[in-house]
């Protein structure tokens, strides 16, 4: 009776949990990992050692070794995958909905912490970390039960509520380096607390505050080394921040869904509208018992010290913004929004308010992203899957992050990788250190090549294949000379010496028959694509080693002939190209003749 009875007390918060879950755990794996959740698996790896783990995630990562050594044993016990990989965080992020909820029912009411939790259960951003194998999520969760913690110690100030708040605000340091902001936000806060209290409870006061800053030191020791190392960085790809830096943060904290960021702006002014309406009497007993006030402070505090230090050392030192760094200041935005909608008294409009925002963000998710359906996230699984496919005669592959592609390609060892940039690359080969070889050149960044290496690659080689997905791309490069030794690539029309010639390719004004040298070529089947165009109809007629292989008719412009053959088993293949019209003279051009092995 008593489980019924607390089910239908918590209804609300079991269906919010409930659809949280299902938002979470649904096609978790849908989505490619990209270039960081790789490293991720790399470090993660069940079969590594203690040891191996922690130079791991030190070398790849300089971030703290909580989430990489959880994932490590959540997949030794559940098996090395990247699908479970991304449940783990799903499983973070499912916690991080109900710590919402503990935030807002403590640091106002019951009512405010359900929305809280609602708002989370469906906030896009919220989703797209809880299904990322990242500390992301994590860092969101120990800072929600950070800021939990230290409203219950500030409210009954023990040595049992200090140490539980030391422990999880330790474990925020543990997540992310960005979870330094916060303990930043929070020891001003308590200054401000300490300041409050009477004369004769300040010093008991302090020491509580001391006893959990110790208990915060010690969890924060296995993390000293990353930590200095982080130090030592002086130059960051993230570019320095915009004016709009931060607008645009919070924008994308909410999905840029217009609709939604309106309700949430109007909840939001209507909540600091009640905060300016408190009148405080002094002392602490008043303080804390004006919740609202005290949620204010604990808001802004944790708002404007994370913001204001970000800023200064982006502006002054290494640029740090990036959205997915400040997950943690994303509770200040949405317990703000629940206390704004909680303090509304007209139920019917209140509720309406609510259903506007769960909806508002329901829509953004399924229907205007097709957030289960289409990509967002670099397709490396799906490209590099048709990169080993397509790449039947093993050329190597070139690419900036030859340290990623072997997660990729663990099932093909024997695939050979180089380091370069695209750059570095052709100025090689200009530069006779590097031969001219088919190759493929795969990145996750657009292409960009630079006008001398575009030229000399132009002259040198011919693109023949070409594989383009969400964020990453492969292309394939043969040496012009030897565009036809494995049976593909674009013939030079040139080899048809006799042939006569013009901007557009070989041009036919009467009859004739043009010859080959001989090509090698493996034994297989082909097919040429011939293109071109015809003012009248004209015929032609292929050969292949004196074997006729096409006979069709040409009319119009964008003209395209598809031919299918065997290399009739020998190794060198001597093409004839016959332009048959009679006496009559008729025009006709082939502007490209290219061959793929079937």
């Amino acid at each position: 009776m008593r489980v019924i009875n607390r089910i239908r007390q918590n209804k609300w918060l079991l269906v919010i949990l409930v659809v949280g879950a299902c938002l979470r755990f649904f096609r978790p794996d849908q989505q490619s990992f990209w270039l960081d959740e790789v490293l991720t698996m790399m470090s993660s790896d069940p079969s590594f050692t203690f040891g191996q783990t922690y130079k791991s995630v030190l070398f790849w990562e300089a971030l703290p070794h909580l989430y990489f050594l959880g994932l490590k044993y959540f997949m030794l016990v559940f098996g090395y995958s990247t699908l479970n990989a991304r449940i783990f965080s799903a499983i973070i992020g499912l916690f991080g909905v109900y710590a919402m909820y503990l935030l807002g029912k403590a640091i106002y009411n019951r009512r405010s912490g359900l929305i809280a939790a609602a708002i989370t259960c469906v906030s896009v951003f919220h989703i797209t970390y809880s299904q990322e194998a990242r500390p992301y999520g994590m860092l969101f969760l120990f800072t929600v039960l950070s800021y939990y913690r230290l409203i219950l110690f500030v409210r009954n100030p023990t040595m049992r509520t200090a140490l539980i708040y030391g422990v999880f605000s330790g474990l925020i340091i543990n997540s992310h380096f960005f979870g330094i902001l916060t303990i930043g936000a929070q020891a001003l806060l308590l200054l401000l607390i300490l300041f409050k209290q009477d004369a004769s409870d300040r010093m008991k006061f302090l020491r509580l505050c001391f006893a959990s800053a110790g208990v915060i030191l010690i969890l924060a020791l296995p993390n000293i080394e990353a930590l200095l190392h982080v130090a030592q960085i002086k130059s960051f790809w993230i570019l320095q921040p915009g004016p709009e830096a931060f607008t645009n943060m919070f924008k994308e904290f909410f999905g840029n869904a217009e609709l939604l960021m309106f309700v949430i702006n109007v909840l939001i002014i209507y909540y600091l509208f009640s905060v300016f309406r408190q009148k405080l009497v002094p002392g602490i007993k008043n303080f804390n018992g004006n919740r609202l006030i005290l949620s204010f402070f604990v808001l802004c505090s944790w708002l404007v010290v994370s913001l204001v230090i970000s800023m200064l050392k982006s502006y002054l030192d290494v640029s740090m913004i990036l959205s997915r760094y400040f997950i943690n200041i994303l509770p200040v935005f949405i317990i703000a929004t629940a206390i704004g909608a909680a303090r509304i008294r007209n139920a019917m409009v209140r509720n309406t308010i609510v259903g506007c925002l769960v909806v508002f963000s329901l829509i953004d998710l399924v229907v205007v992203r097709d957030y289960y359906n289409r990509p967002s996230k670099c397709q490396m699984r799906e490209m590099t899957t048709a990169l080993k496919a397509a790449n039947t005669n093993n050329a190597k592959i070139v690419t900036f992050y030859s340290w990623i592609y072997p997660f990729w390609f663990k099932d093909q060892p024997e695939t050979k990788f180089e380091s370069k940039s695209f750059d570095d690359y052709v100025t090689a080969m200009r530069a006779n250190e590097i031969g001219h070889e088919p190759f493929w050149y795969s990145n996750i960044n657009p292409y960009a090549l630079s006008e001398v290496n575009e030229k000399y690659l132009k002259e040198h080689f011919i693109r023949t294949k070409k594989l383009e997905y969400f964020d990453c791309w492969a292309y394939y490069y043969k040496p012009k000379k030897n565009s036809t030794q494995d049976g593909e690539g674009e013939i030079s029309l040139k080899i048809f010496k006799t042939a006569k010639f013009s901007d557009k390719g070989i041009t036919f004004n009467q009859s004739g028959s043009y010859i080959s040298p001989p090509l090698d070529f493996k034994n297989g089947q082909y097919e040429m694509i011939l293109s071109g165009s015809s003012a009248e109809k004209t015929h032609f007629k292929i050969k292949a080693n004196g074997n006729e292989i096409a006979d069709f008719f040409w009319e119009g412009e964008n003209q395209q002939q598809k031919i299918t053959f065997d290399n009739l088993k020998q190794n060198k293949v001597r093409f004839q190209i016959i332009f048959d019209n009679g006496a009559t003279q008729r025009t006709a051009v082939i502007s490209d003749m290219k061959l793929n092995m079937k």
